[in-house]
């Protein structure tokens, strides 16, 4: 994943969960995940695995999307 898709997703995922009204903390429970990867994800620090964006997914209630560039 290219580092500008990371952090529009990093920015996607921040943007949602504070619009839930939820912590990091929060998220990261109900996505089973640490703290430290739902932040990594927020900060587009590094590749996520394909699961765990289902997960996140999952948790705000999101639908995942493919475009074409």
């Amino acid at each position: 994943m290219k580092e500008t898709n990371r952090k529009e997703l990093g920015e996607q995922v921040r943007k949602i969960r504070e619009e839930q009204g939820w912590t990091v903390d929060q998220l990261a429970e109900m996505c089973d995940v640490k703290r430290q990867t739902v932040a990594k994800i927020e900060e587009g620090a590094f590749n996520v695995p394909i699961d765990v964006i289902g997960k996140v997914c999952d948790a705000l209630n999101v639908k995942m999307v493919l475009i074409e560039q």
